[in-house]
């Protein structure tokens, strides 16, 4: 015997079901990401179903909202939305029926977020390296176009700033 998910679902009101979207299956931080929520979904009874976002020509704001529209068509408990990307369409971020956490800094708060302080953390790891010794130090930053970007090379530069060394683009 064999009970069936759907009709547990319908009786208990949950789906034991999640869904999580990431923009770029390929950048290395998200699969271990990735990794670690599936592991602690599982750890609740929660199985994890990834939405990747990027599309062959770049991310896609129409693939985004097809997601999103997705999420709120099925019954899922709750969702986990990671990146950027999704900075211009909060609108369709509030339409969400389901439980929802952003990984990343929203222009606009709709929903709860984890994120970090990008500019004290470049500002940190610089003056940790310069406190080290180093000399010559670079940093990759992101894109610019995304505020995490422009914020860790905000920081770094700062830390420069703050230690007399002037910033070699």
């Amino acid at each position: 015997y064999q009970p069936s998910a759907i009709a547990r679902s319908l009786r208990s009101g949950q789906s034991h079901l999640l869904a999580m979207m990431i923009p770029d299956i390929c950048n290395p931080w998200f699969p271990q990401l990735v990794k670690v929520v599936q592991e602690e979904a599982a750890k609740a009874n929660f199985d994890l179903l990834i939405y990747n976002t990027d599309v062959p020509a770049g991310i896609s704001q129409e693939h985004v909202r097809h997601y999103l529209w997705q999420l709120s068509n099925k019954r899922f408990d709750g969702v986990i939305i990671v990146g950027e990307s999704f900075t211009q369409i909060e609108d369709k971020l509030r339409e969400i029926s389901i439980p929802g956490v952003y990984i990343g800094q929203l222009n606009d708060c709709v929903l709860d977020n984890i994120t970090i302080n990008d500019y004290q953390a470049a500002y940190d790891a610089t003056q940790f390296l310069i406190q080290k010794g180093y000399q010559q130090i670079a940093t990759i930053t992101g894109e610019q176009k995304f505020s995490s970007g422009r914020e860790r090379l905000r920081g770094f530069k700062q830390a420069l700033s703050d230690s007399g060394r002037s910033f070699d683009p």
